[in-house]
């Protein structure tokens, strides 16, 4: 069994395209988490009439785990071309290994515990609607 995590930190803006892109490729189990993180890019802003810099700019964590090579290579791809504008503070993409996976539900564990059974059939309409407009506008 090779269990990795790949977890990507990108901007706020990339987190719903890469979620539908994601979903469309069959990566339906993730974990998105708001965080903030340092780097060399910082933002000039304005409260109360002074100005400050700020060092620690809002970005998303999404998680993915995956079993194989192949997998690994694939979400890179989506990552890449989803998140990916070219400019500094486009964010980072981390490939971990993990030791085990467990589903709560039913105990199963490894590769099983990873499976995420009929996701489209799962979404709701709205969900769906959405998917169908992102596709669309790739299209």
């Amino acid at each position: 069994m090779n269990l990795r995590k790949v977890v990507a930190i990108v901007r706020m803006e990339k987190v719903d395209p890469l979620k539908m892109a994601l979903v469309k490729e069959g990566f339906a189990g993730m974990t998105v988490t708001p965080v903030r993180g340092a780097c060399s890019e910082t933002r000039v802003s304005y409260w109360r009439g002074r100005k400050y810099i700020e060092y620690l700019l809002p970005k998303a964590k999404v998680e993915v785990a995956v079993t194989d090579g192949a997998q690994i290579d694939r979400l890179v791809e989506i990552i890449l071309g989803t998140a990916r504008t070219g400019r500094e503070g486009d964010g980072i993409i981390f490939i971990e290994p993990l030791e085990e996976a467990v589903r709560i539900r039913d105990g199963a564990r490894g590769n099983v515990a990873l499976t995420v059974a009929r996701i489209v059939s799962m979404m709701s309409r709205k969900e769906k609607g959405v998917l169908e407009e992102f596709e669309h506008e790739q299209a």
